[in-house]
Formats: C-alpha cells, sequence, structure tokens
C-alpha cells in the first residue's frame, strides 16, 4: 500500500490539522496586545495598565494628556523601566472620578496624582507632595503638574529631581 492509497478516518484528520485549519480568530485578537485608549467601566485611559500603575492627571486641552506632557511622561516612564502598556493614565479633568473608583477598576499597585487635588480626588488621607504614602496595598505619591515640569529653567529643574528621587524609591530604582 502506497502512501497515497492511505486513508486517513476524518477524525484523526480534524485533530492532526486543528490549529491549522481554523484560526481562531477572537485568540487572535486577544494576543495582539498594544497600548491603546480602553474603556472600563465607565472610566476612560490611555495605556493598559499591565503593571497596575496609575498617573491621573487634570488637562483641559486633551482627551487623555496633551502631546508634549505626554512626551514627558513618556521618558520618565523609560527611565523607570516602564512603557504606556504598563500603565493607566487617567485625565480627571471636568469628571468627577473618586478613589475608590480607581482602585476598584485598576486596581493599582502604584498611584500618582500629577497635578491632581487629592481633596477632590477623595483619597482617604492627605499627605505632601513628594511624600510616598502607602495605604491599601498601594503606594501612592501626588506631585506637581507635568505642566511645571517643561522646560528648563531652575525651578522646573527642582520640580523634577524631586519627582526623580520619590520616583527611583517608588519603583526601586
Amino acid at each position: 500500500m502506497s502512501f497515497k492509497e492511505t486513508i486517513l478516518p476524518s477524525f484523526l484528520i480534524a485533530d492532526l490539522y486543528k490549529n491549522v485549519l481554523i484560526e481562531d480568530v477572537e485568540k487572535k485578537r486577544a494576543e495582539v496586545v498594544e497600548p491603546s485608549v480602553v474603556e472600563e467601566s465607565s472610566i476612560n485611559f490611555l495605556g493598559n495598565n499591565n503593571k497596575n500603575v496609575v498617573i491621573m492627571v487634570s488637562d483641559d486641552t486633551a482627551v487623555h494628556i496633551a502631546d508634549e506632557k505626554l512626551h514627558l511622561l513618556t521618558n520618565l516612564l523609560t527611565a523607570c523601566k516602564l512603557g504606556l502598556a504598563d500603565v493607566a493614565i487617567v485625565n480627571v479633568s471636568n469628571k468627577n472620578i473618586v478613589y475608590k473608583q480607581i482602585k476598584q477598576q485598576f486596581l493599582p499597585k502604584n498611584l500618582l496624582l500629577m497635578g491632581v487635588d487629592a481633596k477632590l480626588f477623595q483619597l482617604p488621607m492627605i499627605f505632601p507632595e513628594y511624600r510616598i504614602q502607602h495605604y491599601d496595598n498601594c503606594q501612592m505619591l501626588i506631585a506637581t503638574d507635568l505642566t511645571n515640569l517643561l522646560g528648563d529653567s531652575n525651578e522646573v529643574k527642582v520640580e523634577k529631581s524631586k519627582l526623580w528621587v520619590c520616583l527611583k524609591q517608588m519603583f526601586s530604582i
């Protein structure tokens, strides 16, 4: 009997070629991971939140964050060995978003408030800028607005250095 004359039962053929003949489109879509704009539980954010790092910003000029601020933030994240896929950037401008919603949706391990009023955000405690606070299995940091970190003046350099000291501690760099 030659190979050409061999007849295999259909269940065996289906078993041999199950991954080749039938492509699982939904599985392929799930495998594609890109930093993107995602909407879950009514809070829009930029990124994928892969490492449960939430960055709260207040920017009236953009849906998520203005380009120059995003560029600065991306550079900071790169220095911290993070990328956009690792974080969730939430713009709270003109929105009533509170800590409980963020905790429920994102399960943050690290939470940065960049120019966001902690009182309006309803944090369970108030603490000073550039001081890491541990609460509810989360490291929190309140920092100045990203607008105050743009440029090369001495004031900007001082603000950047204060932030960098805290980020190094927060992310064990």
